[in-house]
């Protein structure tokens, strides 16, 4: 009798175990590259949490403090202390794909990479997505030269619009990467097909406000007949917002002013005149990635017969003409997204090769009560 009690006992454990097992979720990590409340990757944290809640899938989160060092040594603790995730979803820095490459390889762990950052000897090392690091499956970037020519191509239209004499356009890049690089190509593009437009100089200011404010006030001085202020980030922009200002120029009238993120106060400067431009939709990245991932569980092959296990998309511009229709996207909190469905990009169930992910789209679902900034 005594046996046949720890036979229940332990036929009883042995099910629950299994029964919990059946139903835990599976496991993500997001490795949020900047530091906690960063505003563009707050917003793409918050919109990858509602995607994660929809896919029943568990996000977890670390921060890699905007440093390639800081981040693999959050990403090592983690993985040193934590149950080994799933699926890893992170951004690579210059300098810093390769090791943490290897580390999710040592652990056997299947990630995909956010942005097109390495540069030319490092992407030689690493190589394409699934050739040199088996747990590679692939990557989610946005083509960010047509981005930077969008942007400036704009500056340059608004500015054609109010003035007839040729004027001068200045750059403000975010650091030696490659997302920079093709950012800035895109704005050298742009000024070489007009004749009206030269450019002063593209500077770089480390994606930050102060800097950017700085190397403005410098540049205006240096170069006074700019009239166009391109910038690689609404941040940055804001420092050039500040600078024109502080020099006596006037937003949308003496110089033209865009920037990239679609950062909730630029929506708003935009509407009241005081911003020109915006390039974005980049921070749906995080839940485009987790979308692949639950297909990708559900043994849909989409990044096993992918050619070259990339996923390139087109960013947006708002400007005065269209802001309106983009407010239902600029929201501060998850609860802002929970009438909205990610599972209906899946490729689960349906007959598309590939994923149809588009701004237009997720505005269209959005329900018209939420279309009011959130403060």
């Amino acid at each position: 009798m005594h046996v046949f009690r720890k036979f229940i006992v332990w036929f009883v454990f042995i099910s629950f175990a299994a029964s919990t097992a059946a139903l835990a979720k599976p496991t993500v990590l997001f490795v949020n590259p900047s530091i906690i409340n960063e505003p563009f990757w707050l917003k793409t944290e918050m919109i990858t949490q509602a995607a994660a809640a929809d896919l029943d899938i568990q996000l977890d989160i670390v921060y890699g403090g905007g440093n390639r060092l800081i981040q693999f040594d959050e990403v090592r603790r983690y993985l040193q202390y934590q149950k080994k995730p799933d699926y890893v979803i992170f951004m690579n820095y210059p300098g810093g794909a390769k090791p943490m490459m290897s580390l999710l390889e040592e652990y056997k762990v299947p990630f995909i990479t956010l942005e097109n950052n390495i540069l030319d000897e490092e992407r030689t090392q690493v190589g394409l997505p699934g050739e040199n690091f088996t747990y590679w499956l692939g990557e989610i970037f946005y083509d960010h030269q047509q981005a930077g020519k969008l942007l400036a191509s704009d500056l340059i239209r608004q500015y054609q619009k109010h003035h007839t004499e040729s004027a001068t356009v200045i750059g403000l890049s975010g650091h030696h990467g490659q997302e920079s690089l093709a950012r800035n190509q895109g704005l050298l593009e742009s000024v070489a097909q007009s004749e009206a437009v030269s450019l002063g100089q593209i500077v770089y200011a480390s994606w930050s406000e102060q800097l950017a404010y700085q190397n403005t006030l410098k540049l205006l001085k240096r170069y006074p007949k700019t009239a166009m202020i391109w910038s690689a980030s609404d941040l940055m922009g804001y420092g050039a917002i500040r600078a024109s200002k502080e020099l006596g120029l006037i937003v949308n009238k003496d110089v033209f002013i865009g920037g990239f993120d679609w950062l909730n106060p630029s929506l708003e400067k935009i509407i009241q005149g005081e911003m020109s431009a915006s390039v974005g939709g980049h921070f749906m990245m995080g839940a485009w990635a987790l979308i692949s991932i639950a297909d990708h569980m559900q043994g849909i092959p989409y990044w096993s017969h992918s050619k070259s296990k990339q996923l390139i998309f087109e960013l947006e511009l708002v400007n005065q003409d269209n802001v309106a229709s983009l407010l239902p996207l600029m929201k501060q909190n998850q609860n802002a997204w929970i009438d909205f469905d990610f599972r209906q990009f899946s490729l689960q169930n349906q007959a598309k090769a590939g994923y149809q992910f588009s701004v237009e789209k997720i505005v269209s679902n959005l329900k018209p009560s939420n279309t009011s900034l959130a403060k």
